[in-house]
């Protein structure tokens, strides 16, 4: 038996009710809720579209970085010299030329001792300097492919040469860094 069958029906009747909300301050919340929702969107949006600016920044700096990478040789870099040449970089030394070879802290000017003659003044713009150019210490030789070979892309320009009837390919980011 229910508990509201022991109530005679005129008292259940007339039992309080709880009171109605003020249809006002439903509306305030519904108002609320609403320009929370349009407030989180809003910002959604505007993340989203920085999001992806910064995601497309990434692949376009990824996409650099893949096509100008040296892969796998070590230490190959241009030393440049920002030392003034001198005035005289070019001159006759009794039975010698002498070309600048940049500057040595500790050591002044450096030059190149040639014989005479060994050099036409008119075939060179500007001197480059001693060790400018880094040799490659540690070349690296795979045959056949290869671990460094498998992590060069695709799109990669590479020059080929054969030595002793073995094909090489060199890439051409290596070449241009060490001229």
């Amino acid at each position: 038996m229910a508990s509201t069958d022991l109530i005679p029906a005129a008292a259940q009747a007339a039992s309080p009710q709880p009171p109605a909300t003020p249809p006002s301050r439903s509306l305030l919340s519904q108002l609320l809720v609403l320009s929370a929702i349009v407030a989180l969107l809003g910002y959604v949006v505007v993340q989203g579209q920085v999001l992806w600016r910064e995601w497309g920044a990434l692949n376009a700096e990824l996409t650099h970085s893949r096509e100008t990478v040296v892969i796998g040789y070590y230490n190959i870099n241009i030393n440049p010299s920002y030392a003034q040449k001198p005035s005289d970089w070019f001159h006759h030394d009794g039975e010698s030329t002498l070309l600048w070879a940049g500057w040595k802290h500790g050591e002044g000017h450096r030059w190149f001792r040639v014989e005479r003659g060994d050099i036409d003044r008119k075939l060179i713009s500007h001197p480059i300097g001693r060790d400018v150019i880094q040799a490659i210490d540690r070349p690296v030789v795979e045959v056949g492919g290869g671990t460094i070979w498998g992590r060069i892309p695709s799109n990669a320009n590479v020059v080929g040469h054969e030595v002793g009837g073995i094909p090489s390919a060199y890439p051409v980011l290596v070449l241009d860094k060490v001229q």
